[in-house]
């Protein structure tokens, strides 16, 4: 545990100069069942937002626990992987548009 703790306060420099990557303030999970039933999406198409990170940027915009996205700007969300990809082509305060479904009522915001 010392040796981790040294490595890191020995990097944070080195991180601190690092390029800004865009973030969100977001945990999600796959869809369940229910979710589908609910939102007649695709099998597998959507996440479903299991964290949302306070006054981080998704909570400014409204997002919530439970919210189950399928749209990304422009692209149709199939799994965490591709979201974080999606994530990565952004830059830091460039605004994207998420669609989404809460309580069965398709909605949209938009993030910096």
């Amino acid at each position: 545990m010392k040796l981790f703790l040294i490595l890191l306060l020995a990097l944070l420099p080195i991180l601190a100069q690092a390029e800004e990557l865009p973030w969100i303030g977001v945990s999600f999970k796959p869809l369940r069942t229910e979710d589908r039933r609910l939102t007649q999406l695709e099998p597998e198409v959507g996440l479903r937002v299991s964290g949302v990170v306070a006054n981080g940027p998704l909570a400014k915009a409204g997002g919530k626990n439970g919210d189950l996205w399928w749209k990304f700007d422009d692209q149709i969300l199939l799994n965490m992987r591709q979201m974080v990809g999606l994530l990565r082509e952004k830059k830091v305060g460039e605004e994207v548009e998420v669609q989404f479904f809460r309580g069965g009522d398709l909605k949209k915001f938009k993030l910096l």
